[in-house]
């Protein structure tokens, strides 16, 4: 059976479960698919089950160094700034105010 008989054969039933609070491992079971293809087919109608990620925050490199330079906390930068903790350790090193060191990158 193709991936579009599946969506117009499962699709209803699948919502209608899903809507009623039975998790998709368990209404995967009732139906007789796969977990991941009902996870699939959901997408495909237009009925994803989690909230979507959403965009990356874009880093405020004025504000991770401020906070960074208040706190010396890599995490709390971060934080304040909804990104990544990676994304603060590149932008203070591009950025930091004062010779960088301790960002491993020689200058």
């Amino acid at each position: 059976m193709s991936f579009q008989e599946d969506c117009d054969r499962f699709g209803n039933q699948l919502t209608r479960l899903v809507d009623a609070g039975i998790p998709v491992k368990e209404a995967a079971a009732a139906i007789g698919l796969p977990r991941q293809r009902c996870y699939a087919i959901l997408r495909a109608i237009g009925r994803p089950v989690s909230k979507p990620r959403g965009r990356v925050g874009t880093p405020d490199p004025q504000l991770i160094v401020t906070v960074y330079g208040e706190t010396g906390s890599i995490s709390a930068a971060a934080r304040a700034s909804g990104v990544a903790q990676s994304e603060p350790s590149r932008v203070s090193c591009r950025s930091y105010i004062g010779d960088g060191s301790g960002c491993g990158v020689d200058r």
